[in-house]
């Protein structure tokens, strides 16, 4: 996205137009920053950057546009979302009665804090 700021150079060349060209690469930049350390906020900045890209390019929609900007942000929101996905550990555990015998019962281990039950680790 950052390419698209080099047409500022030309005739009427100015800093401030290039800052002005270079923001959404600042933009996407910052929310990277962001995402590398939250995944499923970046799954959902990233989602939203290329539902509002549709938004914005359906009344002059051209697939080769959709291709080069639209299409990478929903991969990368995809991305982001399957790294939360892959981080997720569940772990389960065996319902135990009063005298410690095992009552068949599964439940995951915060649900089984949460109920305030003893439970012993599944082998």
């Amino acid at each position: 996205i950052s390419l698209f700021a080099l047409d500022v150079f030309g005739q009427n060349f100015s800093f401030m137009g290039l800052f002005m060209h270079l923001l959404p690469s600042i933009f996407l930049t910052i929310c990277l920053l962001v995402a590398w350390r939250h995944e499923l906020v970046g799954a959902v900045l990233f989602g939203s950057f290329a539902i509002a890209y549709l938004i914005v390019i359906s009344f002059h929609f051209s697939w080769i546009n959709f291709f080069i900007i639209g299409l990478p942000l929903c991969i990368i929101s995809i991305l982001f979302f399957f790294s939360r996905l892959a981080k997720i550990d569940i772990e389960l555990v065996e319902v135990l009665d009063e005298a410690g015998n095992k009552t068949g019962a599964v439940l995951t281990k915060n649900t089984a804090q949460d109920r305030g039950v003893c439970y012993k680790k599944m082998d």
